[in-house]
């Protein structure tokens, strides 16, 4: 929660590091690096519509 990774709680995907490295996520409007530990610890939905989300 301190990172702002809450249920139901939008970000984006930016980058992600070469061999198996960290993943940068936006978070509103500021961005936060992860661990694949965390990351495969997050269960993702996807909107029906992305278009419709931006």
């Amino acid at each position: 929660a301190e990172i702002g990774l809450v249920p139901g709680a939008p970000f984006e995907l930016v980058n992600r590091a070469p061999f198996n490295g960290p993943l940068r996520l936006k978070l509103g409007r500021r961005e936060q690096v992860i661990g694949n530990e965390l990351a495969a610890a997050l269960w993702v939905a996807c909107p029906e519509n992305p278009l419709a989300a931006k």
